[in-house]
């Protein structure tokens, strides 16, 4: 079973990655995410995988999220920040050239996903 489990740090091992969110000084929240069942050969098998990954992003960044149309600025930033690490961590910990595409289309704004070669 493939796993791996979001938190912003993006601290990594084989089957697990975690990514929790920036700036906590408690426990860090992480959220396990399974993808041994897709197939990452085929893009549904990809679409699936990002969708779950950027619940599980949502999940761990969601004390950076703003509660108000009117919040700040620096809240917003902190927020983005958070997803994005909870994004690129989560492709680093997959670690598919199939997902690291998917994702760089879906999300240009990450830049360039550094990844192991396989």
């Amino acid at each position: 079973m493939k796993l791996i489990t979001l938190a912003c740090t993006a601290a990594l091992s084989l089957a697990t990655l975690s990514i929790a969110h920036a700036g906590s000084s408690t426990a860090v929240p992480t959220q396990t995410v399974q993808f041994g069942d897709l197939d990452l050969s085929h893009a549904q098998g990809n679409a699936t995988l990002y969708h779950r990954v950027s619940i599980a992003a949502r999940y761990v960044c969601r004390d950076q999220e703003p509660s108000k149309p009117q919040s700040s600025l620096a809240l917003l930033s902190l927020h983005e920040r958070c997803m994005d690490q909870a994004m690129a961590g989560a492709v680093a910990g997959v670690n598919r050239p199939e997902f690291t595409a998917y994702v760089a289309s879906k999300l240009p704004a990450l830049g360039t996903i550094h990844m192991a070669a396989r």
